[in-house]
């Protein structure tokens, strides 16, 4: 019960203090298209490289091949592509909508973050 309080005030915290003073900043649409945020293209970033590269591994584990350079290659392609088509489809958001998207994003950051953060002090208090 505790870790669940725990998570939800972290939550509130985040949402508060950092994805709220998004809502502050004017009502006129901005002209420039939405991208995905740098802190959700570097969680992208990690996870489709862990993945990928894991099961690159897992596949050529038996053949005994040195497939390090291969599996970069494929893997910094495949983040590319997922970033870019990404990016693709949020500038496709109508320019009124920019907005509320571009704070749901940040909430999608913030949520990732906190748990990120739950984890690593949960970690830390385990290992003392």
């Amino acid at each position: 019960m505790k870790k669940n309080i725990f998570v939800f005030l972290a939550v509130l915290f985040v949402a508060a203090f950092m994805v709220m003073p998004a809502f502050a900043q004017g009502t006129t649409p901005s002209s420039e298209p939405l991208m995905l945020p740098d802190a959700l293209q570097g969680l992208i970033a990690i996870g489709i490289g862990f993945l990928v590269t894991q099961g690159l591994k897992s596949v050529f584990v038996k053949s005994g091949a040195d497939i390090t350079g291969t599996a970069a290659m494929i893997t910094g392609g495949l983040v590319t592509s997922v970033i870019a088509f990404s990016n693709f489809v949020l500038s496709l958001v109508p320019a009124a909508y920019v907005e509320p998207a571009s704070v749901v994003l940040m909430l999608i950051v913030s949520i990732f973050g906190v748990f990120g953060l739950h984890y690593s002090y949960t970690k830390m208090k385990v290992s003392k």
